[in-house]
């Protein structure tokens, strides 16, 4: 399992993850054999509050068992506007995913769906029809809440 065949396959890119960081973690590992042969994963789903009330957001982690992270081997992958992260990040192709491919090189990997999407609270505007509600989110808004990014070095 490479980068390229995950572009191939609609997988999508990763920003602020530089390929010095990621090819080595991705590069060396393929399928399910390699996944055997990997260090054991341990993987732990939780629902975090979020800064608006009654909205919760799910957060999944993996890492080597019975090892402490680096904290300058802290992964945290946020998805797009089209999947949500457990199916951008960790869906297993070939037995493997890229989460799991991550973690096995030593990594604590976190994934988040936000509000919304995947198993993170639905605002309730969600459910309504979209005329009736303003827009959930701004540009403003996004810009106010400020995203966690890795050093590209």
């Amino acid at each position: 399992f490479t980068i390229s065949r995950a572009a191939s396959m609609g997988m999508p890119c990763w920003t602020g993850i530089t390929r010095r960081t990621l090819l080595p973690a991705a590069g060396s590992l393929a399928g399910t054999a390699a996944q055997a042969k990997g260090p054991k994963l341990e993987s732990t789903d939780v629902m975090i509050p979020s800064g608006d009330p009654g909205i919760q957001l799910f957060v999944r982690n993996k890492h080597p068992a019975g090892k402490e992270s680096a904290p300058d081997k802290i992964l945290l992958f946020v998805h797009g506007a089209t999947y949500p992260a457990e199916t951008a990040f960790d869906l297993p192709i070939e037995g493997v995913s890229m989460m799991d491919l991550i973690a096995a090189r030593g990594y604590d990997v976190y994934l988040v769906d936000v509000r919304g999407y995947g198993r993170s609270t639905r605002p309730p505007e969600m459910s309504q029809p979209p005329a009736a509600n303003k827009p959930i989110v701004s540009t403003k808004i996004c810009r106010l809440r400020p995203l966690i990014f890795l050093p590209a070095s």
